[in-house]
């Protein structure tokens, strides 16, 4: 689920996540936050911590959100979507629901509470073409794993959804008593960019 799979717990992380580049002076360097999201090719395992956030979450209560798009009432959860990747070693659908953090026009921002430790995340890597479900809506999209600084989306969430954002965050054995902790807590989780697949 989207909040409740974005980190709350602190990761010992670099600065930025390390960008692999085609071009030579712009491989392996940290992408500027105020720049256009680039796709990470590569992972470096220093990003990735020994126990996921969402391990702490009771697993019957990850799945809960997922009843919604089985029975078809996402329309009612506009907050909600969920994300079909290709497995990367299966070459089978493995989908996730997340919270929404964010519309723009053309696509979607979601976050990823195990950072690059995702395994959907780790999927859209190998295979950024995946299918979104948002509002009763499907299409067709390309995901961009971006280095952006995710305090801001975070601290959205929180505006938007408050008492929804500190009830997530209890069930992970966090209090969050304003945007400032939310912000403290947004460490680790990596921002992900659904673009609407024009062309599908």
């Amino acid at each position: 689920m989207g909040l409740m799979r974005r980190t709350l717990v602190p990761s010992q992380r670099p600065a930025g996540p390390v960008i692999a580049s085609a071009h030579p002076k712009r491989a392996n360097r940290p992408l500027p936050l105020k720049a256009p999201p680039a796709t990470l090719n590569a992972m470096t395992t220093t990003t990735i911590g020994p126990t996921r956030p969402t391990q702490r979450i009771p697993h019957w209560f990850l799945r809960v959100p997922e009843l919604v798009f089985t029975l078809h009432l996402s329309r009612l959860t506009p907050w909600l979507t969920m994300i079909v990747t290709t497995g990367r070693r299966t070459g089978k659908p493995r989908r996730v629901v997340l919270d929404v953090a964010k519309r723009e026009a053309g696509g979607l921002w979601v976050l990823a509470a195990d950072g690059l430790g995702a395994r959907w995340v780790k999927n859209l890597l190998a295979d950024p073409r995946c299918q979104v479900t948002n509002r009763g809506r499907r299409f067709a999209a390309h995901a961009t794993v971006t280095a952006a600084d995710p305090a801001d989306l975070v601290a959205e969430v929180y505006r938007d959804r408050p008492l929804y954002t500190r009830l997530i965050y209890l069930a992970v054995g966090e209090r969050v008593h304003n945007e400032a902790d939310a912000r403290r807590l947004a460490e680790g989780v990596v921002p992900v960019w659904l673009e609407k697949d024009r062309t599908a």
